[in-house]
């Protein structure tokens, strides 16, 4: 169990605070474009999911999501004067345990960028009623923002159960796809396609209400995708290189 906690490690020394920088920035860019689009005090106000669409929010955390994959899938890359495969033998574990772990992070990484993005959008809504006069915010405002615009409601389906299958399947498949990443490039392969499920959900992560045949349709594909990396992965001689290290330690 310690050489596996020691993978962990590994990746989070490599890119946890890189991660939290970055949700620090996306906070405080996301917050600076919402506030600029709010009209002065006593002006009309409009629905907050409105000034969010106007502010290029969404946009916002595409990028910081797409930066965030990278910093993921570097890890464990033998690029520059890095030297992986040197710390993964004296660590005497198989690859397939080092994939895994890897995964296991990054759906801790991912979930904690998905919080950062929960907390701004509640953040957000502070903003918006501290401005906006009492007679436009009403009890359900908050839900109603989480259900107009596609973005915030693919980050807080509520009561959408489809959606929330789909983020579910997004989260895994995105994880292991990115730890699949930095095996291949340690065996000279062909890697940069393990990184079509983060573009796919850059692109297709906003969500309207009630698109169910829209998000089945991306789920089946991506796991479609991921049946294909596990067979890569499994069916590889080379995954179990890990237990050759073993022996020539």
């Amino acid at each position: 169990m310690k050489k596996h906690l020691s993978v962990i490690a590994w990746a989070a020394k490599s890119s946890l605070w890189l991660l939290l920088i970055l949700c620090i920035v996306t906070f405080a860019l996301q917050c600076l474009s919402f506030g600029s689009r709010l009209p002065a005090s006593g002006q009309t106000f409009i629905a907050p999911e409105n000034y969010y669409a106007s502010s290029g929010g969404t946009m916002i955390a595409r990028i910081a999501f797409l930066v965030l994959c990278a910093l993921l899938a570097k890890t464990g890359c033998p690029y520059g004067g890095s030297r992986p495969q040197y710390l993964l033998q004296r660590l005497r574990i198989s690859e397939r345990s080092v994939v895994l772990m890897q995964s296991l992070y990054h759906v801790a990484a991912l979930m904690i960028y998905w919080m950062f993005q929960v907390l701004t959008a509640f953040t957000l809504f502070a903003l918006y009623i501290h401005f906006a006069p009492p007679e436009q915010v009403g009890p359900q405002s908050l839900l109603l923002m989480f259900y107009r615009n596609p973005y915030l409601h693919a980050l807080l389906p509520l009561s959408d159960l489809v959606l929330h299958l789909r983020n579910c399947g997004l989260l895994l498949i995105l994880s292991f796809s990115l730890a699949m990443f930095p095996f291949l490039m340690r065996r000279g392969k062909f890697a940069i396609a393990t990184l079509f499920p983060a573009l796919v959900t850059s692109i297709f992560f906003p969500s309207d209400m009630g698109a169910v045949a829209g998000n089945l349709v991306l789920l089946i594909v991506l796991l479609c995708y991921a049946a294909l990396l596990l067979y890569l992965f499994f069916a590889n001689p080379e995954t179990e290189g890990g237990h050759a290290h073993e022996e020539t330690v």
